[in-house]
C-alpha cells in the first residue's frame, strides 16, 4: 500500500517522467532508404540536460509492402530476422556549424532495433541512459541498416522544407539544409526539474493552478480512501 502511495504521489507531481523537448515529428512525406551502406543523419539541439530518448518515424521493409497473405508475410519476416537498425547519436559540442566529418568521433550511444518489429509505418522509441549534460549541445542522430539489402530496405521520413530550424537533415553525407528527418527528442525529468517547472507553471497559469489542485486533492483522497479500505479488511479479518 505504501507503494501505491508513493506511485500515486510521483504520478501527480510529475505528470510524465520524459518529457519532448522541439523536433517535428508531423511533417515529412520523402523517403530516405536504409540499407547497405546508406545513412541518414540529422543534427539537432538539445535545450536541456537529460536527454534520453529520440523517435524517429520509421516504414517497413519493402520485403513487406503488399504482402497480404498470413504466409507472405511470415515469409517477409523471416527475411528480416537478424537484421537491425542501428542508431547512433554523436555528441557535437556547443553550437556550431557542423561540417559533416565524423572523423575522431565516437557515438556517445549505439542501439538497434530489429528491422522485423517494424510493420506499420509510425515512430520508434530509442531510448538510452540520460545524458546528465546534454544541456545547449548539438548532437548528430545516425540511422544506418547495414543487415539489408536494397530488396529488404527500411525507410524514415524527411520533409522538403525547413520544418525544424535547430538542425537539418544529411543523406549519405549530403547536407539537406532544407529538410528535415522526422524526428522527436526527449529528456528525462529530474525532481527538481519538474519541481521548478511545475511552480513556474502554476504561477504564469491560475487556470492550470486550478486543475492542478483538483487532480492533486483527488489522488490524495483517493490513496487515503484505498489506504483505509486496506485497514478495514485486514482489521475484519480472522486471524
Amino acid at each position: 500500500l505504501r507503494q501505491l502511495m508513493a506511485v500515486a504521489f510521483l504520478l501527480t507531481l510529475s505528470g510524465c517522467a520524459e518529457v519532448p523537448i522541439i523536433g517535428q515529428s508531423d511533417f515529412g512525406d520523402g523517403r530516405a532508404e536504409l540499407y547497405g551502406s546508406k545513412r541518414v543523419t540529422q543534427v539537432f539541439f538539445s535545450s536541456d540536460r537529460n536527454l534520453n530518448r529520440v523517435n524517429v518515424w520509421l516504414n517497413p521493409s519493402r520485403a513487406l509492402i503488399g504482402k497480404k497473405s498470413v504466409k507472405e508475410r511470415r515469409q517477409a519476416l523471416s527475411s528480416l530476422t537478424g537484421k537491425n537498425i542501428v542508431m547512433r547519436l554523436y555528441l557535437l559540442g556547443p553550437v556550431k556549424r557542423f561540417d559533416g566529418s565524423l572523423s575522431g568521433k565516437k557515438p556517445v550511444v549505439t542501439l538497434k532495433l530489429p528491422a522485423r518489429k517494424i510493420r506499420s509505418a509510425g515512430m520508434y522509441r530509442f531510448a538510452f541512459d540520460a545524458l546528465a549534460d546534454s544541456k545547449e549541445q548539438q548532437y548528430l542522430l545516425e540511422l544506418t541498416a547495414p543487415d539489408l539489402t536494397r530488396e529488404l530496405a527500411v525507410s524514415t521520413s524527411v520533409t522538403d522544407i525547413d520544418r525544424y530550424s535547430g538542425g537539418y537533415v544529411l543523406i549519405n553525407g549530403e547536407p539537406r539544409t532544407e529538410s528535415d528527418l522526422r524526428f522527436l527528442p526527449f529528456i528525462r525529468m529530474s525532481p527538481r526539474m519538474v519541481l521548478n517547472s511545475a511552480v513556474f507553471r502554476l504561477r504564469a497559469d491560475a487556470a492550470f493552478m486550478v486543475i492542478w489542485a483538483i487532480m492533486l486533492v483527488t489522488t490524495a483522497g483517493a490513496t487515503v480512501w484505498l489506504w483505509r479500505r486496506a485497514a478495514a479488511k485486514r482489521s475484519q479479518s480472522p486471524d
